[in-house]
C-alpha cells in the first residue's frame, strides 16, 4: 500500500484530504486487528461487541482498501 501514495497520485489538497479519509475509515471501522481479538478500533473505542450487522462493502483508492463494514 505504501508505494500507492506517491505525489503522482495525489492531485490537490482536497484529493489529499479525501484520501487520508477514506484511509482512516477503512482503518479504524473495516480493517480488523489481529491484537484487538478481530475487532476494529471503531468497536473497541465505543466499547462494542463484533459487530454482526448487515454488512456493506467498502472499497477506496482505487481497491488498494477494501473490505466488509459490519455496522453496530
Amino acid at each position: 500500500m505504501v508505494g500507492f501514495v506517491w505525489m503522482g497520485h495525489i492531485v490537490s489538497a482536497d484529493d489529499l484530504h479525501q484520501k487520508l479519509a477514506e484511509f482512516r475509515y477503512w482503518y479504524n471501522h473495516t480493517r480488523p486487528h489481529q491484537h484487538l481479538c478481530g475487532r476494529t478500533p471503531a468497536e473497541v473505542w465505543t466499547g462494542r461487541k463484533k459487530a454482526t450487522g448487515t454488512p456493506y462493502y467498502f472499497s477506496g483508492w482505487d481497491g488498494q482498501l477494501a473490505g466488509w463494514y459490519f455496522p453496530g
